[in-house]
Parts: C-alpha cells; structure tokens; sequence
C-alpha cells in the first residue's frame, strides 16, 4: 500500500485533495497539538477517513478522530519523548501487519514480524545496560558544536528522529541527511570537528 508523511502544520495551508478511499493516520504524544488537530479537522470537513494514534486518552486529537489506537506509553517527563515515539513506530507496525494480514502476507512472514515486534522490550533492556559504553561516546563528542546523522531507506527517518532529538537534548546544531545524498554538498561542511552519526539496520 502506498504511504507518505506529512507534517501536520502545513497541511491545511495547501488545500489539500482529500481521497476517501485513503487512510488518514494522526500522529500525536499529547494529542493536544493544535496544528495536528486542525489537519484531522481539515480531513474530516473534507470527507476523509482519518483515525488517530495518540498516546492521551480523551484529549482533544483522540476525541476528534473518534477511533484509532492509544499508545499507553505513560507521562511525557521531557521534550524528547522517545518512548512515543517508539510506541508510535510499533503502532505503525502493527497496523502494517493487520492491514497485510486481511491482504496477502503469508502466516509465517507475520509471525516473523510478530515475534520481532515481541523481542523489542528485551533488546532495549539490552541496550540500556550499556549506559557505561553510552557515556564513554557522549565524553568522546561532548564538545562537538555540531553533528551529521545520516542513514538509508528505513534508517533515514531515525537519523531524523536522532537529530531532533539531539537538538532538544543537547542545544548541540544537528542536521540529518539521506547518505546517498551526503555528497550534494554537506560532504563540503564535515571536519574532523564535526562527527557523523551513521544509522546501519
């Protein structure tokens, strides 16, 4: 099935041609993101079939959309919620699955894709432990001024999503690019001041 992503805060300023035959997923931690809500506004006004992934139970996007699914990550404690955004990823994968499930996905390859999902809490206890190794490469860059992520296909948007957070964190100037597309200039900006952060799934 084709999909896209679009940021919510320039959707209703395009006009934008709403298909009803499409599915319309809103995206929010809070659920309270105005420009988010307007998009579900600006979809529904336009016949759209849209359903929410928000991690807030009765707020304003979940009461909007009217059906979808709530991520029950807890609280956001701090700007770079990362456990919404890895409940978001999850849920956009299990959405995956049912979808390719009523299509054509075969048993075995969904219940590879369900135990994979099923591993996630062990392999992130796994990476917690390594909070010393974590440090010692933080110590490694703490005084970088600025910092590339890079990475390909499904690792581009977590070079995205590592970036972001990186700035919010860190107050530390980071830009994610597509590797491929390093070279178009960007290559011209990197010293041995400035790391790269390479995302390899």
């Amino acid at each position: 099935i084709p999909a896209d992503a679009e940021p919510a805060s320039e959707f209703r300023y395009r006009n934008p041609v709403v298909d009803s035959d499409t599915l319309y997923v809103a995206i929010s931690q809070s659920g309270e993101t105005l420009d988010t809500l307007a998009a579900v506004q600006e979809l529904k006004r336009k016949g759209g079939n849209v359903i929410g992934a928000v991690n807030v139970v009765g707020s304003a996007v979940a009461r909007e959309c009217g059906s979808g699914v709530f991520l029950h990550a807890g609280p956001e404690v701090s700007v770079a919620s990362t456990k919404a955004f890895t409940n978001m990823v999850v849920s956009f994968a299990m959405l995956a699955l049912w979808l390719g499930r009523i299509r054509d996905l075969s048993v075995a390859d969904g219940s590879r894709l369900v135990s994979a999902l099923q591993a996630l809490p062990d392999q992130i206890d796994e990476i917690l432990r390594t909070d010393a190794e974590v440090a010692d490469v933080a110590g490694k860059y703490a005084n970088a001024r600025h910092m590339f992520f890079i990475g390909r296909v499904r690792g581009w948007p977590v070079a995205r999503e590592g970036a972001q957070k990186l700035k919010e964190i860190s107050y530390v100037h980071a830009e994610a690019y597509q590797a491929a597309e390093l070279k178009h200039g960007p290559l011209a900006l990197i010293d041995p001041e400035m790391p790269s952060v390479v995302i390899v799934p």
